[in-house]
């Protein structure tokens, strides 16, 4: 069976139930982009099954209408929340054109929030989140530096990621035994090399690289103003740190048991959030046997919920129709 994923954002770490697939020698996958419907339109009949990942206001869904028109099957994987709202479907798209295209498709989203709220706009919803490769992320034996505490932010270098709030934290706690890392590319970069207790690790392609930061760090701050999933909280959790959080809807389906990480309260107020955030770091800074606790509840989670083969098989399914 023969897979195409077409998509805006091509980072295969979102798709990676399918490629697992791919290596067990069930399907084979093919990743297309905007300028594929340009350069490469014949591509989108080549296949079995189109999985679209778009957000919900961008044009190029009529690509995957025309393929559904000529047979070909569609499953829409999505993140987004609040169709009914029809909040995202009005800038750019007429939304008729979306919900057009979603009445006779199948439907895989990445959490239960956003399988709800289209549900009633599609054939069929399934809510099967994203995963990681557990045997790749995990605890390992490296070398820490002596007693400091490392604090580490792993995602794009923005301000909806909240990095402006860790870097306010790491101001103010420039006098303790802290010191915070930063993994990613962003608008923030030469921010973070200003300060004396940051150290900027730049994007870190390399999985194996990536898990042993994780690994040589002892919490994972995660402050974004929205998130609708969080792949870097599992990633680290599965490496058995602590989160620290904002209430966001991947945050709060993640940590709905409230084991693996701390979920700071809802507010609009970003000095109270700077506190808290502070307050937490402290909190899991003071005590090595909480920050134990916390990861080890962490990583059993991942393993129960967010391993690749539990999804692949889910997907399998769902392929199979």
């Amino acid at each position: 069976m023969k897979v195409t994923i077409f998509t805006h954002n091509t980072s295969k770490q979102y798709f990676k139930a399918l490629y697992y697939l791919e290596r067990q020698g069930a399907i084979t996958v093919e990743l297309l982009d905007n300028v594929h419907s340009i350069t490469k339109p014949h591509k989108f009949f080549q296949t079995d099954v189109l999985i679209p990942f778009y957000g919900p206001y961008y044009p190029q869904i009529e690509v995957a209408q025309i393929a559904k028109k000529f047979g070909i099957k569609n499953i829409f994987m999505n993140s987004w929340e609040k169709w009914q709202e029809g909040e995202y479907v009005k800038y750019y798209c007429p939304k008729w054109i979306w919900y057009n295209y979603l009445k006779d498709v199948e439907c895989v989203s990445v959490s239960k929030k956003a399988s709800n709220d289209i549900e009633p706009y599609v054939a069929k919803s399934y809510h099967i989140p994203h995963a990681i490769d557990t045997a790749l992320f995990k605890p390992l034996n490296v070398e820490k530096q002596d007693d400091t505490i490392n604090i580490l932010f792993v995602g794009y270098l923005e301000k909806y990621k909240g990095i402006d709030k860790v870097l306010f934290a790491a101001k103010r706690l420039e006098n303790e035994n802290i010191t915070f890392h930063f993994a990613g590319t962003g608008s923030y970069k030469d921010a973070i090399k200003k300060e004396k207790n940051c150290v900027y690790h730049g994007f870190i392609k390399e999985q194996k690289e990536l898990v042993k930061l994780y690994n040589q760090c002892d919490i994972l701050v995660q402050p974004s103003e929205f998130e609708k999933f969080g792949i870097t909280m599992i990633e680290a959790m599965s490496c058995k740190l602590p989160i620290i959080s904002t209430s966001t809807t991947g945050a709060q389906e993640i940590f709905d048991d409230e084991k693996g990480g701390i979920i700071m309260d809802p507010t609009n107020d970003e000095e109270i959030l700077v506190e808290k955030l502070i307050e937490n770091i402290r909190y899991l800074s003071e005590s090595e046997n909480v920050r134990k606790r916390i990861g080890e509840d962490g990583r059993k989670k991942v393993l129960s919920r967010y391993d690749v083969t539990a999804s692949a098989q889910k997907w399998a399914k769902i392929l199979k129709g």
